[in-house]
């Protein structure tokens, strides 16, 4: 029961990270209209993802850095969604024990 019980928290907290990334991806793109009410929101949002999306920003840095386009948030939403299904399987195998 404990083990599904971490099996759903799991779940949820891929579910909240991706849907920041992606808010955080899309609230990106209009920075330069923000009042400074949405622009506090938008930095708590970014201080949240920024975790995730550091690593694979590096990573990609090195591939992607002469076009102008940022796939880390790609890239992070793909891991964190595997991760967590990794993490889910073990725990759920781990309760039927």
């Amino acid at each position: 029961m404990v083990m599904v019980l971490l099996a759903r928290a799991v779940n949820l907290f891929s579910e909240v990270i991706v849907t920041l990334i992606i808010v955080s991806a899309l609230m990106s793109w209009f920075t330069s209209s923000f009042g400074p009410g949405l622009w506090r929101v938008y930095r708590v949002i970014q201080s949240l993802t920024e975790p995730f999306l550091s690593p694979f920003r590096k990573l990609l840095w090195r591939f992607t850095s002469q076009m102008g386009i940022d796939f880390s948030p790609i890239v992070a939403i793909l891991a964190v969604q595997f991760i967590a299904r990794i993490l889910m399987r073990v725990l759920v195998g781990l309760a039927q024990i």
